[in-house]
Parts: C-alpha cells; sequence; structure tokens
C-alpha cells in the first residue's frame, strides 16, 4: 500500500482476511488479501485495542506520523544496521515487489498487488535477476 493508503488505514476497513479500501492516489476500490502472519498480527492488536478500551477497536489503524517523518526515521534504522541504501516508505513498496516478482509472482499479479492502473508502471520493479535468467535457460530444449 502507498504511504497515504496505510496512514488513513481504519479497523472498519480490516476484514476477515482482506484489506478493502480506497486508494487515495487512483480512487479505485482495492481489496488486498493478508497473508497469514498479516492476519495473526493484526487480530492481536485488535484484541489488544479492545482489551484496553473495553470497546471494539474503531478508528485509525496506526498513528502514522508525517511521511518525511517516517521516511526520516527508515533511514535512521537503516543506518543503525549498516544497510548502504537509505530506506524510504516507498522502496519498501519496491522491495515488495522486486521479492514477489523473485519468488515467481506474475507482472499481472504483482501490477495488482500494488494498485498500478498501467503494467508498465510495473515494470520497473520486475528486473530479471540472474537466477530467473538461469531458471529459464534450464528449460530450453536440447538441440541436435
Amino acid at each position: 500500500m502507498r504511504f497515504q493508503d496505510v496512514q488513513n488505514l481504519r479497523w472498519e476497513q480490516i476484514e476477515t482476511d482482506s484489506i478493502r479500501f480506497t486508494q487515495r492516489k487512483t480512487g479505485r476500490e482495492e481489496a488486498l488479501p493478508l497473508s497469514p502472519h498479516a492476519i495473526s498480527i493484526l487480530n492481536e492488536q485488535r484484541n489488544q485495542a479492545a482489551f484496553e478500551s473495553g470497546e471494539p477497536a474503531v478508528g485509525h489503524l496506526l498513528n502514522l506520523p508525517g511521511r518525511s517523518t517516517v521516511d526520516k526515521l527508515l533511514k535512521h534504522w537503516g543506518k543503525k544496521a549498516n544497510l548502504n541504501i537509505p530506506l524510504s516508505f516507498h522502496k519498501a513498496r519496491h522491495s515488495f515487489a522486486t521479492i514477489a516478482h523473485d519468488q515467481g509472482v506474475d507482472i499481472y499479479t504483482i501490477s495488482s498487488l500494488l494498485g498500478h492502473s498501467n503494467l508498465s508502471t510495473t515494470q520497473i520493479y520486475a528486473r530479471v535477476t540472474d537466477p530467473k535468467k538461469q531458471e529459464a535457460v534450464k528449460h530450453l530444449p536440447a538441440i541436435g
């Protein structure tokens, strides 16, 4: 999800196994599936919020500061972790797309998960890695 969509995310948008929201950038309604691990974390947080308030969790899911503050914190954490690239919220989206592609997720699915309206936007993320090239060559038929 884009930063603004995460920042605006509300408990009411979390369904059993997905997040339903309207993208701020495109105005399109989206339903993003959640991984079992994400579902577990969200259920834990929902239960904790309900326990603390005595009522079901409502309102904003996260209390995030502005994007520049979040990106400054991410850059700081990246430096402390001795990473050689500055971290940012957008780079997390890029990493998600790259990892999904490396794991064999097709470009059309990645495009949908990122909420892109145009496939060419997603193709920027789909760099073909050496292991992917090697795997592709293994499937070529023998000649002769």
